[in-house]
């Protein structure tokens, strides 16, 4: 299966840290004393996006920003032959279309507009969040979410294909892995088996040599958003028997019973973990990245949790003794939180 890698990044900026990788030094025994929920947070919130709190001096030898507004949330890069291009949940049409940006040097752009544009007469003709690009054997897969409007149907994950990464995308009609029929011009590409009536959203895959797998965001409404896993038997194909609960927010591994040990990751009674991406580290350890808090909150912030495999226990830093220790970026406003696969000076 001959696969190109996507090329992704932070919504905010490229962030360089050092990640010990060290999780299998975690204690994942919890003690009585850390079964208390904390009430509030030491850390203290400054709103960077207002400029009259900016009280530092910017450092141009650690960030780099683009002042070019794209109005592009939820973005994702693809990128081939020295050409970048941007997708993300457009903002122009109301999320009702996608378009693409490409970029040879992040300063000066092109658009394509509508790359996707459903016809009145398909399914999915709103809330068109999140879009991600994958060449997978010579064909361009976009993978995004999206729902009706009308029917009252939840949030659902489509597939559309293009033989070009800025042409026009269609919706993907034929068969499944299984032989089944799928025509997504009448419902949901996938839906989640075991809870086909809740909406899911910010669908992402990993990419592991010859193995395809998805990860998305449970939206169980009025209770939590969670995070799921399955390995995928083609690419529009879950192998349902390695479906798996992931990440919980608040819980230090998926299986902690006591939900709220890593409480900054839920101050809301809305329990919200999604946007997450999975990375593989040079030393084979597989990192997840996830934004929790609902995004209105000043304390929406992208975390992260390590695993020996791609659907296995993925567990948090976790300090008794320190807020925010499994921090990765934030914190507020990052949206969809993902990660530029460059690991030279990323990892340690």
């Amino acid at each position: 299966m001959k696969i190109r890698k996507l090329c992704i990044f932070l919504g905010l900026g490229v962030l360089l840290m050092g990640c010990s990788g060290n999780e299998n030094n975690i204690d994942l025994k919890i003690t009585s004393e850390d079964k208390v929920t904390p009430t509030d947070t030491n850390l203290d919130y400054v709103d960077y996006g207002d400029n009259s709190n900016l009280n530092f001096k910017y450092d141009t030898t650690k960030w780099y920003r683009n002042d070019l507004k794209l109005h592009l949330p939820d973005p994702c890069i693809y990128e081939e032959d020295g050409i970048y291009y941007i997708y993300g949940t457009t903002d122009r049409t109301g999320a009702q279309t996608i378009d693409c940006y490409t970029t040879t040097d992040f300063t000066n752009y092109k658009i394509y507009q509508d790359v996707f544009k459903p016809k009145s007469n398909e399914w999915g003709q709103s809330s068109l969040f999140a879009p991600e690009i994958y060449k997978i054997n010579g064909k361009y897969y976009m993978y995004f979410c999206a729902k009706n409007g009308k029917d009252g149907v939840n949030t659902g994950l489509m597939v559309a294909t293009c033989d070009t990464p800025n042409g026009k995308f269609e919706l993907y009609v034929g068969n499944d892995a299984d032989g089944n029929l799928v025509d997504s011009t009448k419902g949901a590409t996938i839906r989640d088996k075991f809870r086909p009536n809740i909406g899911i959203l910010d669908q992402t895959l990993l990419i592991d040599g010859d193995d395809i797998y998805m990860y998305y965001s449970i939206y169980d409404s009025g209770i939590m958003q969670y995070i799921v896993g399955v390995k995928m038997k083609d690419p529009v194909t879950p192998d349902w028997e390695t479906y798996k609960i992931l990440l919980r927010p608040g819980s230090l591994t998926a299986d902690d019973e006591f939900s709220k040990t890593l409480t900054w990751e839920c101050y809301q009674n809305f329990k919200v973990a999604e946007g997450p991406q999975v990375t593989k580290t040079p030393e084979g350890k597989y990192m997840m990245s996830y934004s929790v808090n609902h995004y209105p909150d000043v304390y929406y912030s992208v975390c992260y949790a390590m695993s020996d495999t791609p659907l296995g226990t993925y567990v948090k830093p976790y300090d008794k003794n320190t807020d925010w220790s499994n921090l990765l970026f934030g914190y507020a406003g990052t949206k969809v939180g993902t990660v530029y696969e460059q690991w030279q000076g990323f990892m340690g």
